[in-house]
C-alpha cells in the first residue's frame, strides 16, 4: 500500500491535469501525517499557484519538518506569494513569514505598495519585513574578508532598488522614513536618483536620506559613506 501511495502521489506531481492540484488540496487537513506530509510535497512540486497558496494558509500550523518538506517550492512560490501578501488575516501574515523563511526579494516591490500606505493596518508589518530583507541582502552582499561574496546578489539589488528608488520619489507622499532607509541602503554612490536628492535640500526625501546617512548602522550605509569618502 505504501509504494502504491507514494507511486500515485509522483504521479500526481508530474501530471499537467490542474485538477490534480484540487485533488490535493482537499486531502491537506487529512488526519494521517504520512497522507498529509505527502500532500504537501507534491503540491510544492507542482506550479500551480492555487496549491501553492494552499501551503501558505497552512504554514502557522506546519511544524519544522513539514515546512522542511514545504520549501521545495521556493523559487516557484512568487505568484502565490504576491497573492497572499495583498490579502489579509493570517493569509497574509503567513505570507510574511514565507518571503522572509525564503528570502523572496523579488516580493518587495509589493511590499512596498503595501507599505506605502500610511494608515493601513498592514504597514507596519511590511515595513518591518521589507528592513529585514534588505538588512540581508545588504549582509550578504557587504560579507567580512574570507567569506565568499554571492554572485547573484547584485542583480537582485538592482532589482529591488529600482522600486526603492520610486518609492524615494513619491516620499513626499507616503512620508515612510524606513523606505528611505532601505533606499539608502542598496542605493551606492553611483545612484543617480540618491545624487539628485543629496543635490537638492528642497528635496522632499532630502532630511529622510540625511537622517539615514549620519544614524544608520545598515552595512549597505556605511559603504555608501566609504565610497563617497574614497570618491575624488
Amino acid at each position: 500500500m505504501r509504494s502504491a501511495f507514494y507511486r500515485t502521489l509522483d504521479t500526481l506531481a508530474q501530471s499537467s491535469n490542474r485538477a490534480a492540484a484540487a485533488t490535493l488540496i482537499q486531502t491537506i487537513d487529512a488526519e494521517e501525517r504520512e497522507v498529509v506530509d505527502g500532500v504537501i510535497k507534491t503540491l510544492a512540486r507542482r506550479r500551480e499557484k492555487e496549491g501553492h497558496l494552499a501551503i501558505i494558509a497552512k504554514w502557522h500550523e506546519l511544524d519544522d519538518e513539514r515546512r522542511q518538506i514545504a520549501s521545495i517550492c521556493r523559487g516557484r512560490i512568487g505568484n502565490a506569494l504576491r497573492d497572499a501578501l495583498l490579502s489579509t488575516g493570517q493569509l497574509f501574515e503567513n505570507a510574511c513569514i514565507v518571503a522572509e523563511t525564503f528570502l523572496e526579494y523579488d516580493q518587495i516591490p509589493t511590499l512596498i505598495t503595501i507599505a506605502e500606505q500610511p494608515h493601513g493596518d498592514r504597514t507596519a508589518r511590511a515595513l518591518e519585513l521589507i528592513d529585514r530583507l534588505v538588512d540581508e541582502l545588504t549582509r550578504r552582499m557587504h560579507t567580512s574578508p574570507g567569506e565568499p561574496r554571492q554572485p547573484q546578489c547584485e542583480p537582485m539589488r538592482r532589482q529591488v532598488l529600482d522600486s526603492l528608488e520610486r518609492s524615494a520619489v513619491r516620499f513626499r507622499n507616503h512620508q515612510q522614513r524606513k523606505l528611505i532607509d532601505a533606499f539608502v541602503a542598496l542605493a551606492g554612490a553611483s545612484c543617480e536618483t540618491l545624487r539628485r536628492i543629496l543635490y537638492d535640500p528642497m528635496n522632499a526625501s532630502f532630511r529622510a536620506v540625511v537622517r539615514t546617512l549620519t544614524e544608520s548602522n545598515s552595512p549597505g550605509v556605511i559603504h555608501l559613506i566609504f565610497e563617497y569618502l574614497k570618491s575624488p
